[in-house]
């Protein structure tokens, strides 16, 4: 018994496998390229930093093109967990401060699409989370900070457990003409009161 084997099938169904293993691992080496883990000072929370650039235009007769880089952070505290008691209030204090390095007018501030998103692995009812963003002017416009308020009306205490807090669509400014992208690092302090 004799198999024909057609050449052109052959080669199509290697391309398929070569492209089907080349697609997952360039997936993979991307997202490790764009995350970064901070185990700033021994506590091991995880920071993940995206620098983006997106492009906007201005109304009227002529259109005016312009663009601009942004952050996003994702910040999850970890291995402290917080614990708000029984009909009380407890207050995460988070401070960011980006050191940007490339030729730019750099001017962090809070863009109009700017999301806070707090997210808890279980909140029980009566219970609240109310949050806060501002930016410190006096430092150079380069540090931002977020204050999140967990209130817990019940009688039993609310464990919060590792909050993940992201700020998404910070503006970071814009770049000088033929500069690429910036570099850009976060340093966070946490502070639980």
């Amino acid at each position: 018994m004799q198999i024909k084997i057609n050449v052109k099938i052959l080669t199509w169904l290697l391309v398929g496998l070569l492209v089907g293993a080349l697609i997952p691992l360039t997936a993979f080496y991307l997202n490790t390229f764009g995350s970064k883990s901070d185990d700033a000072g021994g506590e091991g929370n995880t920071t993940i930093i995206r620098v983006y650039q997106l492009y906007t235009s201005s109304g009227g007769e002529i259109p005016l093109i312009m663009f601009g880089y942004f952050l996003d952070v994702e910040h999850r505290l970890y291995p402290d967990s917080i614990i708000v008691p029984p009909h009380s209030s407890v207050d995460l204090g988070i401070d960011y401060t980006c050191n940007i390095e490339g030729q730019g007018d750099w001017n962090v501030q809070p863009s109009g699409n700017i999301q806070l998103v707090v997210e808890v692995p279980r909140m029980p009812s009566n219970c609240s989370i109310e949050s806060f963003l501002d930016t410190i002017t006096d430092t150079g416009n380069r540090e931002f900070y977020v204050i999140i308020t967990f209130t817990n009306t019940n009688n039993e205490a609310w464990n919060v457990g590792r909050p993940l807090v992201k700020v998404l669509n910070m503006f970071l400014g814009q770049p000088s003409e033929g500069a690429g992208m910036p570099r850009v690092e976060v340093a966070i302090e946490t502070n639980i009161s």
